[in-house]
């Protein structure tokens, strides 16, 4: 079956990659996507362009676009935004297949900077040439060492090999949410930001990363959605692929709607529109990047929850109501444990509570073994899709924790 978003495919495997305005110094905008894919050993060529140089950062520097060797598959724009619409046309004219345009100033900015943006919307579509951005902070494929992006998270660190991919309308957010899930240890391999979406969409990001055989978590954030179908049928391929996706979508607020379009110009959709797209896709909905990670850990590691209940082991009576409440709140099932389980239980230990939450008391922390026969009892006889566990500060105490005493 043909691929329902190829748009991405050669951009984010291109087999050269031209940097337009680019700069001997690393750490400018134009000179970042240059040291980090030499840094990384990108596997395909880099042309750099820039008319008053004869070399940047150690490679042949090129005049214009039309002196390269070949046309470059991928086309990076790194000019500000006035000399970016006579860059778009050179670029179109050598036949070039994708652009990421850097430059901001454009709809995001005021009437002027919509015109702009329209009219280089315009001729890449004329030249049948795919455009990311602008306003974009731009995009990578770490399995190939593609870094087209001015992001400065590299310093720090280098993303590691996994199967996450993150899509994110904002460029800086979207490096926040690459940072967390790095610092984490999760492998983050692609990561694509759309910006203002003069073309390409989150929509065509998401159904990208749905398609490709590279990816099977997307975790993506989102402030408005432009191609309402095409964000239905991306939705679409990742359920049938059993892809999770896993949207902070903003805006859900007056004041966080407007400071959206001021953003990146997308344009918010109604807030229960878009919760009952999700739900019905099965898109899990999240509020902070942390709640994202944690889902998109289980998630990579295939463990999905099928009809959930949920099972609660704890030394503390408190946690344990709070949690019950919790769970409660967000129609999450507690089923209690079997009542030949819960007599097991309460021989083990007569003054806790085995029904659920189980309590097994602070008398574990003087008697460990209760942690691990409870646990095992709920699960072997509780049936639970899900187990959460309460220790509080003891459960990292040297001398309670976990040891290499046999089980």
């Amino acid at each position: 079956m043909a691929a329902q978003f190829p748009a991405f495919e050669r951009m984010l495997r291109p087999k050269s990659v031209a940097v337009i305005g680019a700069s001997d110094d690393p750490t400018r905008a134009g000179g970042r996507p240059i040291a980090y894919m030499k840094a990384r050993g990108f596997s395909g060529a880099l042309f750099p362009v820039n008319p008053n140089r004869d070399t940047v950062q150690g490679l042949k520097a090129y005049g214009h676009v039309r002196d390269l060797p070949e046309v470059p598959d991928l086309a990076i724009v790194a000019l500000p935004a006035a000399q970016t619409l006579d860059s778009v046309e050179a670029l179109g004219k050598q036949g070039v297949h994708g652009v990421v345009i850097f430059s901001s100033g454009f709809a995001e900015t005021d009437a002027n900077g919509t015109a702009l943006q329209n009219q280089i919307a315009l001729v890449a579509r004329a030249h049948g040439m795919r455009l990311l951005g602008p306003n974009s902070l731009g995009l990578l494929n770490a399995e190939i060492g593609l870094y087209g992006t001015f992001t400065a998270s590299f310093e720090s660190g280098w993303p590691h090999p996994g199967r996450i991919g993150i899509a994110s309308q904002s460029g800086a957010f979207g490096t926040h949410v690459f940072c967390a899930a790095r610092d984490r240890r999760l492998g983050t391999s692609v990561f694509i930001t759309t910006g203002n979406e003069a073309d390409l969409t989150i929509c065509d990001a998401i159904g990208w990363m749905a398609e490709s055989a590279a990816i099977d978590v997307v975790v993506s954030y989102v402030e408005g959605i432009r191609d309402g179908d095409g964000f239905v049928r991306a939705l679409d391929i990742a359920r049938r692929a059993h892809k999770p996706i896993i949207m902070m979508k903003v805006g859900r607020s007056a004041l966080g709607h407007e400071a959206a379009r001021s953003h990146t110009a997308s344009i918010a959709v109604d807030d229960k529109v878009i919760d009952a797209v999700l739900s019905e896709f099965g898109v899990m909905r999240v509020r902070s990047t942390d709640e994202a990670l944690d889902i998109a850990a289980a998630a990579a590691r295939r463990i999905y929850p099928v009809d959930n209940t949920l099972g609660v082991l704890t030394v503390s009576g408190g946690a344990g109501i709070l949690l019950a409440d919790e769970a409660a709140d967000r129609g999450l099932a507690m089923p209690a444990m079997p009542d030949d389980a819960q007599a097991r239980l309460r021989a083990l230990l007569p003054f806790g509570a085995p029904r659920n939450p189980v309590d097994c008391t602070a008398q574990a922390l003087s008697e460990t073994s209760l942690v691990r026969e409870f646990g095992r009892e709920m699960v072997l006889s509780g049936g639970y899709q899900s187990l959460l566990a309460f220790f509080s500060h003891a459960g990292g105490a040297t001398s309670i924790g976990p040891s290499s005493a046999p089980n």
